[in-house]
C-alpha cells in the first residue's frame, strides 16, 4: 500500500499567477522608466518579448482551455465573452505580435540610449 503511492501521479494545478505577474512587471518597469530609462526600457522589452512568445507558443492550449472554461461557467454568457474565431485571430495575428514588436523596440531603444 505504501509503495503503490510512490507511483501515483496526481495532476498538479496550473499556475494562475502568470497574468497578474505580467501586469505587475509592466507596472514596476513603467515606474522604473521614470527613474532609470535604460533599465526600465530593458525590463519592459524583456517582459513584453517573453510574454508574447509564451502566448504565441501556447496559443492552441490557451484557446482550448478557454473553450472548456467557457462551457463550464455559463454565467458570463454574452457576445463579448463568447468564444469566437475572430477574437482568436485578432489576438494571435495582431495583438501579441504587436506586443512582441513593441518589446523589441524597447530593447533596441535601451541599447541605443546606452
Amino acid at each position: 500500500m505504501v509503495l503503490s503511492r510512490l507511483f501515483l501521479h496526481h495532476k498538479s494545478p496550473e499556475p494562475q499567477f502568470a497574468p497578474a505577474l505580467f501586469l505587475l512587471l509592466l507596472t514596476v518597469f513603467t515606474v522604473v522608466v521614470q527613474i532609470k530609462p535604460i533599465l526600465g526600457l530593458a525590463g519592459l522589452g524583456t517582459t513584453a518579448v517573453l510574454a508574447s512568445c509564451l502566448v504565441l507558443i501556447n496559443r492552441k492550449q490557451i484557446w482550448e482551455e478557454y473553450l472548456k472554461a467557457y462551457h463550464k461557467r455559463r454565467g458570463l454568457a454574452g457576445a463579448l465573452t463568447a468564444p469566437s474565431n475572430l477574437y482568436y485571430v485578432i489576438n494571435v495575428a495582431f495583438l501579441w505580435p504587436l506586443i512582441l514588436f513593441l518589446g523589441v523596440c524597447c530593447l533596441y531603444i535601451a541599447w541605443v540610449i546606452s
